[in-house]
């Protein structure tokens, strides 16, 4: 079964050992909304957009394709 994007960020950043908080932070969402909004994104509420899937893609030790 093929994973979606949005499940792919969830399980690349849960094998890093990272929280949404300290992925949020980690991709420059260091605002009160970070973690939330990392949960939309892992949730498919919310699209990544490209900026942040690059960050999240670097601070995860992928390759942006490995995310989509």
């Amino acid at each position: 079964m093929n994973m979606t994007p949005a499940e792919r960020i969830r399980t690349a950043r849960l094998a890093a050992g990272m929280t949404q908080a300290q992925l949020a932070e980690a991709i420059g969402l260091d605002t009160k909304w970070g973690q939330s909004i990392v949960a939309r994104y892992e949730s498919g509420d919310r699209p990544i957009p490209r900026k942040r899937l690059k960050a999240a893609a670097a601070v995860l030790n992928l390759d942006p394709l490995d995310l989509i």
